[in-house]
């Protein structure tokens, strides 16, 4: 017997060994839950035999996905196959076994952020929508709405043809309706699933087919999930039914790091584990290795104010370093002058910019740190641009590789005239007007009318043409030089003196090569399907830059040195957290934000006024705070102090007052049929003076909603 448990302290190797059943694991920051999770991989592989094939380790972030992979590579070598995947990216599995389910090909295209704009910015054009009433972000935020909600985009785009959309297209007069309906028919017609559809879809699968269903269950004896205190109420239902055969699911989270509620996740799923499974055995995981007791003192002291939490405290195995600094300025001027003073002055005594992080509640504060950090030459990155997927060279290399493998006609639009080959406005307007004459894909199109096309557009159709015949049988990386090459693309980025987008693309080659090297039978389709599903992550930066991002971003993140900057009241806690859940769900923000320091945390706020035009006042996060556990650089004045808790006291009153009932006086009763805007079609359970249960036709579980939000269904 191999052992893989050196190392772990008993609370990890205990739950290390917890291969049975139901299992909750509550680990709080630092504790080393990557390595426990991967102890109980390799224990399960090696120790009892399990075929890794038949275990599922899901986890919220690609990066944290390959990491995984990489420690369990790097214990069992041959061995370390099966599914670390994230949500989507297992989702896109099931899919890929079944696409004639959903009378989709199995190269069918994932449609990012990108390309969705794209798609409703010309809805927009061809219905003629006032952009003033409607807006994009807003049409986007719709779909995605009625999406996680329903399964009735789901439904649709799974249909072989898009007759019943067109139908449920003509018979709306609503605007909304008629951009999400032709949304989903420029998915249907392209083959392409965005990020909302493909959790649903696997479910729909899954519950559609008891063949699909049985398969994955049977395969499935292990299912391990990781941040599962970020989890939303289909991402439960997706594990629970996975799990359901062999009943061995293993989750692991931290309650007091919920926060991401606002995309559907909620503290109560790993809360009431035991209350679903009760046979469930729950494993306290508190010895914190990354932080100095300092910053774990502050941080206990903090998250102990919520009441809707695990009862637990981190335990500090590293001594005392520096007392948590804390700096209350007169002016943002002075306090971002303070932080950057700070910075030099550790940088002075050797310590790497790269090893400081500034984080802060919202991008919308960091104009004057910025410019103080301008201002005194500090070399510094923010984190929450453009990610490297998202940078416009890369994605038009990965649109001429679409466009060979899927044909679809996003990737069409995108590079047909990049470099510029006469194919204009118009001619592009004849083209999809030819296309939806014919029925066929607008690269078909193109094709059939290539006679009447510009020389450079010909020779354009002729590359992608030799491409397709080979893509399959020749490695990724010559591939793209082939593409690259012929389409003139890279020669006219030299043309252009673009360097940095000619690094850029020779960054994506090396991660090409990286994969091909990964995976012998590694093949376009692979490759796109493996880069579509990368989110907007921290990269790895060699450069010696302080690091700027919100607290959210630097989620799953550690640095040496951290600056938690405009801790004020309107700010951090903001100004929108009205409800106690919300103020709640503000200081598990704080928690993240202070837990992500390993040697030296340091908390500043200002007087002033905050963009809303609100006086500002200390955060109640720093009042929460014993000031015996806090150095003040900076007395606060006893008035100030005063006034700061008067004005949390007000905060709060307002929000423990009962906001005024709803009354249920539209007389619906049990059984009766309703409908709902967003949710569909339901039945009623029960109800008292102001809401009604309802079980959804396409929601597992009954939902309370209040009497205005549904109509009764004549």
């Amino acid at each position: 017997m191999t052992d893989f448990f050196a190392g772990l302290n008993p609370e990890q190797l205990a739950a290390a060994q917890a291969t049975e059943g139901y299992v909750r694991v509550i680990a709080g920051a630092g504790t080393g839950k990557t390595k426990t999770l991967t102890a109980r991989y390799a224990h399960l592989v090696e120790n009892l035999g399990v075929p890794s094939d038949n275990i599922l380790a899901i986890t919220f972030t690609n990066k944290a996905a390959q990491s995984m992979k990489q420690k369990i590579r790097a214990i069992l070598g041959e061995n370390a196959g099966g599914y670390i995947n994230t949500f989507h990216g297992f989702a896109v599995k099931i899919i890929k076994e079944n696409p004639e389910f959903i009378h989709f090909p199995k190269s069918f295209i994932i449609i990012d952020e990108e390309d969705r704009k794209q798609v409703i910015k010309k809805l927009f054009k061809d219905l003629n929508v006032n952009t003033r009433q409607y807006t994009v972000k807003k049409a986007l935020a719709d779909i995605d709405g009625r999406k996680t909600t329903s399964y009735q985009a789901a439904e649709l785009i799974s249909k072989p043809t898009s007759a019943d959309i067109d139908v449920l297209f003509n018979a709306t007069d609503s605007i909304q309706d008629k951009i999400f309906y032709a949304y989903l028919k420029v998915q249907r017609q392209n083959f392409g699933l965005d990020f909302s559809d493909l959790l649903t879809i696997a479910m729909l699968m899954l519950n559609g087919s008891v063949e699909i269903r049985e398969k994955w269950q049977k395969r499935l004896q292990y299912v391990m999930v990781d941040e599962y205190q970020d989890v939303s109420e289909m991402q439960v239902a997706f594990v629970e039914l996975l799990a359901d055969l062999y009943k061995n699911l293993f989750i692991v989270g931290d309650p007091d790091q919920t926060i991401y509620t606002w995309r559907g996740a909620a503290v109560n799923y790993i809360l009431d584990f035991e209350v679903d499974h009760p046979d469930a055995q729950t494993v306290v995981i508190d010895k914190n290795y990354r932080s100095s007791s300092d910053i774990i003192n502050v941080s206990n002291e903090l998250i102990e104010n919520n009441k809707q939490r695990y009862p637990k405290a981190l335990n500090a195995t590293k001594p005392a370093s520096k007392q948590v600094m804390y700096q209350h300025a007169k002016t943002e001027t002075a306090e971002t002058e303070w932080v950057v003073n700070q910075i030099e002055t550790l940088h002075a005594l050797g310590i790497k910019y790269s090893d400081v992080a500034i984080l802060y509640r919202a991008n919308s504060i960091t104009r004057m740190i910025e410019q103080k950090l301008i201002e005194h030459k500090t070399p510094y990155k923010v984190y929450s641009g453009m990610s490297f997927y998202q940078r416009k060279e890369i994605k038009d290399v990965l649109s001429f590789l679409r466009l060979i493998v899927n044909g679809d006609d996003l990737a069409f639009s995108r590079v047909i005239n990049v470099p510029a080959r006469g194919m204009g406005k118009k001619r592009l307007e004849k083209l999809e007007q030819y296309a939806e004459l014919r029925q066929v894909s607008l690269f078909e199109a193109f094709g059939e009318l290539i006679t009447e096309m510009p020389a450079a557009a010909q020779t354009f159709h002729q590359v992608i043409m030799e491409a397709r015949q080979k893509w399959d049988s020749v490695p990724v990386a010559a591939l793209v030089t082939f593409v690259l090459e012929r389409t003139g693309y890279e020669a006219d980025l030299r043309l252009s003196g673009e360097n940095d987008r000619l690094d850029n693309i020779a960054e994506l080659r090396q991660g090409i090569v990286q994969y091909q090297n990964e995976d012998e039978e590694a093949d376009l389709a692979g490759y796109l399907e493996s880069v579509s599903l990368y989110y907007d992550e921290i990269e790895d930066e060699d450069n010696d830059q302080v690091k700027l991002m919100t607290i959210h971003a630097s989620k799953g993140l550690e640095f040496p040195y951290v600056f938690v900057i405009g801790m004020s009241e309107g700010i951090f806690p903001s100004n929108n957290a009205k409800k106690a859940a919300e103020v709640e769900e503000e200081r598990r923000v704080a928690y993240v934000a202070f837990t992500r320091a390993e040697n030296a945390l340091f908390l500043t706020d200002s007087e002033g006024y905050t963009g809303q035009g609100l006086q500002k006042y200390p955060s109640r996060f720093i009042t929460e705070i014993n000031p015996t556990n806090l150095e003040f650089v900076t007395q606060l004045p006893q008035a100030l102090l005063d006034e700061a808790t008067a004005f949390v006291k007000m905060q709060e009153s307002r929000a423990a007052l009962p906001a005024k009932p709803v009354v249920a006086t539209n007389l619906l009763g049990p059984g009766m049929r309703v409908q709902h805007e967003f949710l569909g079609l339901g039945t009623i359970e029960a109800f008292d003076e102001t809401t009604y249960i309802v079980k959804f036709d396409t929601i597992a579980i009954p939902r309370q909603i209040n009497a205005d939000k549904i109509t009764k269904v004549n």
